[in-house]
């Protein structure tokens, strides 16, 4: 009331009041807003993430329902040559992952300058890793013919870093600069032995 009062007789006071006024009512508002982002955002995470499994866990079931112990690393290679149904699948996966392998590859190769240091790579780098990279992969991919056992290799390698290895690693990163912290970097480093324990053993089941 009194801040009310001086602003009548004093427009510039009555223009402190007005801004500060609209900035309470303007903070209040994006306050809001992000809570209503960050639930909406939460929400459409959890949901991708609920379909992506129901439907990746659906299929699984499908196909080891059909074929049982006799199920392919790949399920497509169960399916008859003659199946109309499974040869659109092929074409499908194919083409996903001719669209797709280039993103992942970028990905993998920036990473790979990441890690050397280089932080500006020139073109003639670019092409050498490139080409080394895809030689290497190839030649791979031509003697490996049990492809279920490097999807249970990868799986047990990447699902350990990434569930348990890799979060705890930066978390720990954050927290060596905080004073104090040192049960939460503890369990920081817990999480990382136990992702290593359980990459170890995945590794030992996939080649036993």
């Amino acid at each position: 009331a009194g801040a009310a009062g001086a602003a009548v007789g004093d427009p510039k006071a009555a223009k402190a009041v007005d801004a500060s006024v609209t900035g309470a009512a303007l903070s209040s508002a994006l306050s809001a807003a992000h809570e209503r982002k960050t639930r909406r955002f939460c929400f459409v995470v959890l949901a991708g993430f609920a379909l992506s499994a129901i439907f990746g866990g659906s299929l699984m079931a499908i196909g080891f329902g059909t074929f049982g112990g006799a199920s392919s690393g790949l399920i497509l290679n169960n399916y008859a040559p003659t199946d109309t149904l499974a040869q659109i699948s092929r074409l499908a996966v194919g083409g996903s992952i001719v669209c797709t392998y280039p993103l992942a590859f970028h990905g993998l190769r920036d990473g790979c300058f990441g890690l050397a240091g280089v932080a500006e790579p020139s073109a003639r780098s670019k092409l050498a890793l490139t080409v080394g990279m895809v030689g290497v992969i190839t030649a791979a991919a031509i003697v490996l013919r049990d492809l279920g056992k490097v999807a249970a290799l990868s799986g047990a390698i990447l699902a350990s870093l990434i569930v348990y290895i890799l979060p705890a690693t930066m978390f720990a990163a954050i927290l060596a600069k905080r004073p104090g912290a040192q049960p939460e970097l503890a369990l920081c480093r817990a999480m990382q032995l136990l992702g290593a324990i359980v990459g170890v053993l995945g590794i030992r089941v996939t080649l036993r």
